[in-house]
């Protein structure tokens, strides 16, 4: 791709991934169960990936023609104010995914060297505090529950193996804590949650310029605490318990958290919105059995339908695409990977580049001389 293209695809890109996520928040307010909620929000870091990988894979479509008419000289100040502008963005963008993307590595780094150094809680313990019915499940087989010193708030790891890591001071208190704690940890692990956030993580390396990333991932992550407070509340937690709990844990983290993994507690503002989500819980009101007039089916394939639609939203910035055709040229990358399987792609433009480049140049030299001819030289020229 040449510089203006990738100017194309990073603005075209960045609408995209604002239309899906305003999809999602009109969405999220349709369904009333969290789980529900987390499940659009899941859909839309999916699909932030995919118009990613549309972007890089897939021709572009050009409706709108804007430069056809446009003066030559325009064209050309265009064209090379946009070859600076799309090297400086993508080399930007690329520098930023690359912090984003170490610092995603060495805090999984961090939580693995942890895990080493961490002690197991024997499986009869564990089996005592979750009580005959919660042990006897078949996703909690494989559980390890580990006990740290290096942490002060519990949180769970799914790589190799389903894991919930407890803070050592849990263990002082009553068993009531503890058996909180493990609920609302298993409930992640139960319901994919780790995967989740690998997706949503994932989407916040590639689009990390992006606010309303940002903001999905914020959303998405209380939506989780929610999903995962109601569950261990409705298997028989008392809810002021669990709210001392919450609130226990919340004043030993502080501000310390690994958002490599799924934490217990948070930011302080996420703390405040759950409490008040559990004595609303407590109260009767907001009942997490309410669906809404939207249910899980039908906000998927909205999102999806506003996904396809969104990958042909395509703002044309390019001012010497090729105006003989509505879709843009393919990749490269794809389209040889997909004659090596005997498939032929146009992989190129109606013309060269450089050579309409050259006819425009020489169509605006001769503009800007026709002027300063005499009449009589014009018209024997014509």
């Amino acid at each position: 791709m040449t510089a203006t293209q990738w100017l194309e695809v990073l603005v075209s890109y960045s609408l995209q991934v604002v239309t899906v996520i305003a999809a999602g928040s009109l969405l999220e307010r349709a369904v009333a169960r969290s789980s529900d909620r987390c499940t659009i929000w899941n859909i839309c870091f999916f699909s932030v990936l995919i118009l990613g990988c549309g972007a890089l894979l897939l021709p572009r479509l050009h409706l709108i023609q804007p430069w056809s008419r446009v003066e030559p000289r325009t064209l050309l100040t265009v064209s090379a104010a946009q070859a600076v502008i799309g090297r400086c963005l993508l080399a930007v963008w690329c520098i930023g995914a690359s912090v984003s993307l170490i610092r995603w590595m060495v805090r999984g780094r961090l939580v693995r060297g942890i895990l080493r150094r961490c002690e197991c809680l024997p499986s009869t313990d564990v089996q005592r505090l979750l009580g005959p019915t919660n042990s006897a499940d078949d996703c909690l087989d494989q559980l390890a529950v580990l006990i740290s010193d290096e942490t002060e708030g519990p949180f769970c790891w799914q790589l190799h193996q389903p894991t919930v890591v407890l803070p050592r001071f849990l263990l002082e208190g009553g068993t009531d804590d503890l058996r909180h704690v493990l609920l609302h940890e298993i409930e992640h692990l139960k319901t994919n949650h780790p995967i989740h956030l690998f997706w949503q993580q994932l989407a916040q390396v590639v689009c990390w310029f992006h606010p309303a990333v940002w903001n999905a991932g914020s959303r998405a992550t209380l939506m989780r605490e929610f999903m995962c407070d109601e569950a261990a509340a409705s298997e028989g937690a008392d809810v002021a318990g669990y709210l001392r709990t919450l609130l226990h844990i919340a004043e030993r983290c502080e501000q310390k958290r690994n958002p490599s993994a799924i934490g217990f507690g948070r930011t302080s503002s996420e703390i405040v919105l759950r409490a008040r989500r559990l004595v609303k819980l407590a109260n009767g009101a907001g009942q997490p059995s309410q669906r809404g007039w939207l249910g899980r089916k039908g906000v998927s394939f909205i999102l999806t339908g506003v996904t396809v639609l969104a990958f042909f939203l395509w703002i044309p910035t390019d001012p010497l695409a090729s105006s003989r055709s509505v879709w843009s040229p393919w990749p490269k990358w794809t389209a040889e990977s997909l004659h090596c399987f005997g498939c032929n792609l146009r992989d190129y433009e109606q013309y060269d580049r450089r050579t309409q480049l050259y006819e425009i140049m020489q169509d605006a030299s001769q503009k800007t001389l026709a002027p300063q001819l005499p009449p009589a030289q014009q018209s024997a020229d014509i």
